[in-house]
């Protein structure tokens, strides 16, 4: 015979899995439901704060305060789909001039391996439809950082590509790099990225 504490700790026992099974439960469907919903950030004020940290790509300008912004946007489409970034800044001579110097002197260093890779261009629009300097290609992987510049209007667009399909990607094509719109395999052989001490087989 099963005395009556026994049956109270069975009770308990019961009581408490069903607790921890019930938050469980419900966690797993709240965090689906989080997953479900893309993350849209155009508050300039959070400018390239993603996941919840200021995230470095070297392309983009360190700070955007003082600049006549045109467009700034995150958008990420969580478990989804992936991410994009974009920052479009007018500037005035002075301002263009020294952006482009910015970017023809941007180097990411290596700590443990005292060595620096250099932002590159595809200035013959081979890979892009602008002139465009480029710290990421990367088409195994699906991710690109970059920068296209109009030089008639003196404004460069800044962007991100990360792991994104072109069907969620709400930036104009015209600034998405070739491979994108254009299923030519030879989109597919270069390979470039400013992060990784990998070969790199870029534009000759």
């Amino acid at each position: 015979m099963v005395s009556k504490k026994t049956n109270k700790i069975f009770i308990i026992i019961k009581i408490i899995s069903t607790s921890i099974f019930a938050t469980l439960f419900l966690s797993i469907i709240a965090l689906f439901i989080w997953a479900q919903i893309p993350l849209k950030v155009d508050d300039k004020s959070k400018y390239l704060e993603t996941d919840g940290f200021k995230s470095d790509f070297v392309s983009f300008p360190k700070t955007i305060e003082n600049y006549n912004i045109q467009n700034y946007h995150y958008y990420d489409y969580k478990l989804v789909d992936g991410c994009e970034i974009i920052l479009t800044i007018a500037y005035d001579n002075a301002t263009f001039d020294k952006e482009l110097d910015r970017l023809n002197s941007t180097k990411y260093v290596f700590k443990h391996f005292y060595e620096t890779k250099s932002v590159v261009m595809d200035e013959n629009k081979y890979l892009f439809n602008y002139f465009t300097y480029v710290s990421t290609y990367n088409p195994n992987e699906n991710i690109y950082e970059y920068a296209c510049v109009d030089f008639n209007k003196k404004e460069i667009v800044f962007i991100l590509l990360d792991q994104i399909s072109l069907k969620h990607i709400s930036i104009d094509n015209k600034y998405l790099p070739k491979i994108f719109t254009n299923n030519e395999s030879v989109y597919q052989n270069y390979y470039y990225d400013i992060y990784s001490i990998r070969e790199d087989y870029w534009i000759n």
